[in-house]
């Protein structure tokens, strides 16, 4: 483009309107101001449009898909979720891992505590402290392994299981009050859809 700068030459404006005709698809506004002025006015809209054509090219390459964009606030839409869930959930002075732990004994039954470190992703020397503080608030049982006398297998109290289910109604209480708070009625249809689609997506 620098030979476009102090010349007149048609040969060179010829170029530039080629260059354009083999970007016409691309050409969009940009927002860029121009650097320095065109010195002859034949040249100028050539130049516009091709500068157009090339701020499209950079904006197409450079901007995410809406696709990404949309993974991007669910993730984030979720984890906020979560988050203000987990503190509703009326857990008292239970860590997150003391959580996991009873609702995984709920869900999968007893469990050696190598199992559940692995679930949680810690080492079984890491996992034990968590396990000796459920079982003396009540919410766990410790029994030797039958197949394995070297390991001991936990299982979930009618109090553990009292507590996750005491957690859960706190949560969805919270939640069914902030619908009703900040939706309309007829938006709860919408907000049913867009959860069912979130079961889709996971189902698959």
């Amino acid at each position: 483009m620098d030979a476009v700068y102090g010349q007149s030459a048609p040969e060179e404006s010829a170029a530039m309107a080629a260059a354009i005709a083999a970007s016409a698809t691309s050409w969009r506004p940009c927002k860029r101001k121009l650097s320095r002025p065109i010195i002859y006015e034949g040249t100028f809209a050539v130049y516009e449009r091709l500068r157009y054509a090339r701020c499209m090219t950079v904006e197409t390459e450079t901007a995410p898909s809406s696709v990404t964009a949309l993974a991007a606030d669910i993730r984030v839409l979720v984890g906020r979720l979560r988050r203000q869930m987990l503190e509703r959930s009326d857990l008292g002075d239970l860590t997150s891992t003391q959580s996991a732990v009873i609702v995984r004994l709920e869900a999968s039954g007893p469990a050696t505590v190598s199992s559940l470190a692995r679930a949680e992703g810690l080492r079984p020397q890491s996992m034990g402290p968590h396990l000796t503080a459920l079982e003396r608030s009540g919410y766990v049982d410790k029994a030797p392994d039958p197949n394995d006398g070297r390991q001991s297998v936990y299982t979930l109290t009618k109090a553990g299981a009292e507590r996750i289910r005491a957690g859960r109604a706190a949560r969805e209480d919270w939640l069914s009050r902030a619908i009703e708070r900040n939706f309309a009625a007829a938006e709860h249809e919408e907000l049913a859809r867009a959860a069912a689609m979130l079961v889709r997506l996971l189902d698959r």
